[in-house]
């Protein structure tokens, strides 16, 4: 395949995620779900989406989904926010962010055909390792050439290497996870000097 060909099947496969971007952003455009459906070029993930404009946090409300609809009911679906305000970081820590400002998502993640936590351990490890690398395909595919996995879950950005994106994956140690995405697209980051 040539490089033009590959640029363009890259472009192609995060072109949701790429929408997102560019729809989050105070008085732009909202988040169109049929828009957003209607670019997926999946058969599961995101094909059940809970956009809310401000919630606690979406990993909670994913994981209440977990509880209500079941874990195979709600593998794949996606809760998103134009704003959290209790959002969950590694370690207890707060994710702060500003109103349409941020890319603030959660996939619930519960796949078939594992009869063992043993089983299912090595695919939530490449899901946790492969969500920042993604991130830093979309980010490439926008024009913003220098962000960087900071492993194992963090994207950070510049020559100062701020973080652009932390994810957190959370697993009820029986059927069923919570990946967690936070992105600043257009947050001010003087206004939250605690932030990493």
């Amino acid at each position: 395949m040539a490089s033009g060909a590959v640029a363009s099947a890259s472009r192609t496969r995060y072109w949701p995620w790429l929408l997102l971007l560019s729809c989050s952003r105070v008085g732009a455009m909202r988040f169109d779900e049929q828009i957003f459906s209607k670019a997926l070029r999946t058969k599961v993930i995101g094909q059940k989406i809970y956009c809310h404009p401000t919630v606690p946090s979406t990993m909670k409300l994913a994981t209440e989904l977990i509880s209500q609809q079941g874990a195979q009911s709600a593998h794949g679906s996606l809760v998103l926010a134009e704003a959290q305000s209790n959002g969950v970081g590694r370690r207890g820590r707060a994710w702060e962010d500003e109103e349409s400002c941020s890319l603030l998502f959660s996939l619930v993640w519960s796949p078939s055909g594992f009869t063992s936590i043993a089983e299912v351990m090595p695919q939530l490890v490449r899901l946790n390792l492969a969500a920042p690398v993604a991130v830093v395909r979309a980010c490439a595919d926008v024009g913003v050439k220098d962000a960087k996995v900071k492993w194992p879950n963090d994207v950070l950005v510049g020559e100062a290497a701020k973080k652009l994106c932390g994810v957190l994956l959370d697993f009820n140690g029986q059927d069923a996870a919570v990946l967690g995405v936070g992105i600043n697209v257009l947050q001010e980051m003087r206004n939250h000097p605690t932030a990493t």
